[in-house]
């Protein structure tokens, strides 16, 4: 009986850890915040001057919104060229909506058009 009880106190700890961690996930990002970051994002970010205008590349940033309400770049891949123009400019953002501070978003700057 004793090993039952120790059993079912075990799983009960269990369930209850797998519920917080889900109750920790964060809402996903509503369709005007996402409109809004996108539009922010490709009216800060220029084609690097120091590249030569026939130069193509792709770069994907993963942001978050800090307590200052600024672009805090998580993770960035793509072009090396434009990689660092791009974060610098990220970096430069600051984001009007306080609703915003603490959620990440994946931009995408296309340098290929």
């Amino acid at each position: 009986m004793k090993n039952l009880s120790k059993i079912i106190l075990i799983c009960s700890v269990i369930f209850l850890a797998a519920a917080q961690l889900n109750a920790k996930t964060p809402p996903a990002n509503s369709a005007a915040e996402l409109s809004y970051v996108k539009e922010l994002v490709n009216d800060q970010i220029s084609f690097p001057d120091d590249l030569c205008t026939g130069e193509k590349g792709l770069v994907k940033a993963q942001i978050t919104i800090d307590e200052n309400q600024r672009v805090k770049v998580q993770e960035i891949n793509g072009c090396p060229g434009f990689k660092e123009h791009v974060e610098k400019q990220l970096e430069s953002i600051v984001v009007e909506f306080p609703q915003l501070i603490g959620k990440s978003y994946i931009c995408k700057i296309d340098f290929r058009i």
